[in-house]
């Protein structure tokens, strides 16, 4: 089979597009003459910047009732021979419908299935990583083998640039806290976050404090328990200065959001904190990252996702994230 022109259109968030990541490079491997495009939602796009896998990237976004139509004549002028749809959703699959492209690849869920020429069956097994299925699906399709299933993405000098400004007068190798998710019952406390801050504080490390926009009161907050932590956001921190600062990390604290597989997929320690959500959905490989679950007791056969109640992320101790930052910090 030759393949001239392949679109991968990603996730929409961050930390399933750098799951991603494997796919894209088995791609460039695989097919090294091709023109390789990235569909990422608009904001999403600086994640690639610096790897040298995909020749073009463009921010796309199927959200919304005009989201199928209003994407599908850019995509089309792109003119795809296949497209790899790892998003789940009926609209993905509706926005690249009449691309013009010979095969449209996707998993056959959401009742999407006849709008695709390739609709492959979804894994039966579950909870399974998003690197295994995004990297499954390929593989079923194109027929490639990804043996590579790690994470990786590159801090280019623009974004160590603005590490530069964002990290001023902080020693190197700072303790970097996320405290924010999407889902507030995957958010460990202002309070516990800020305890660590101090702890690390006091025995003279750099602590800085990262976050989305939405998340400008927490971060605030962790720094008022915490006095003497930078405030990120109050610097300016974008997607591209997040890359260049975890590139330069002692330890990430983080709860299970974007960040943590940015960090992990620039090669920075990580300590991630689960609650009411299973660790094994988001497994990473090679990772330099220490779990704490908030039940790590529960069977295998049983999830996290379906005892929120016994997976409450302030079961967490603090003692539990101090002792496991110090375990992998590098501080050379």
């Amino acid at each position: 089979m030759t393949t001239q022109r392949v679109m991968v259109v990603l996730p929409t968030w961050v930390g399933d597009s750098v799951m991603a990541t494997p796919v894209l490079r088995a791609l460039r491997g695989a097919f090294p003459d091709a023109h390789i495009t990235a569909a990422v939602r608009a904001g999403v796009d600086a994640l690639l910047d610096g790897s040298s896998w995909c020749d073009e990237i463009f921010p796309c976004s199927f959200r919304g009732w005009l989201g199928p139509c209003s994407n599908s004549a850019t995509i089309r002028a792109k003119r795809p021979d296949d497209i790899v749809l790892l998003p789940n959703s009926f609209r993905s699959a509706l926005g690249v419908r009449w691309c013009g492209a010979r095969r449209r690849i996707g998993y056959a869920r959401d009742g999407r299935g006849f709008l695709l020429t390739d609709a492959i069956v979804p894994p039966a097994s579950k909870p399974i990583s998003a690197v295994d299925y995004y990297a499954n699906l390929v593989e079923q399709a194109l027929h490639i083998k990804i043996e590579d299933r790690r994470l990786s993405l590159c801090a280019t000098s623009v974004d160590n640039a603005k590490a530069d400004v964002l990290l001023a007068g902080a020693r190197a190798f700072p303790l970097v806290l996320n405290p924010g998710a999407n889902n507030p019952a995957k958010r460990w406390s202002a309070e516990s976050f800020a305890a660590v801050a101090r702890k690390f504080l006091q025995a003279g490390s750099s602590v800085v404090i990262t976050g989305g926009p939405s998340e400008r009161e927490l971060v605030r907050k962790v720094i008022e328990l915490a006095p003497g932590s930078i405030d990120l956001l109050a610097r300016g921190i974008d997607l591209g200065g997040l890359k260049g600062v975890l590139s330069r990390a002692g330890c990430l604290l983080t709860n299970d959001t974007g960040p943590r597989h940015i960090a992990a997929a620039l090669g920075a320690p990580v300590v991630t904190l689960f609650g009411p959500t299973d660790h094994r959905w988001t497994t990473l490989v090679d990772a330099r990252e220490r779990l704490l679950l908030a039940e790590p007791f529960l069977t295998p056969d049983t999830f996290a996702d379906q005892h929120p109640q016994a997976c409450v992320m302030d079961r967490i101790a603090v003692r539990d994230a101090i002792e496991a930052i110090r375990s992998i910090q590098r501080t050379s």
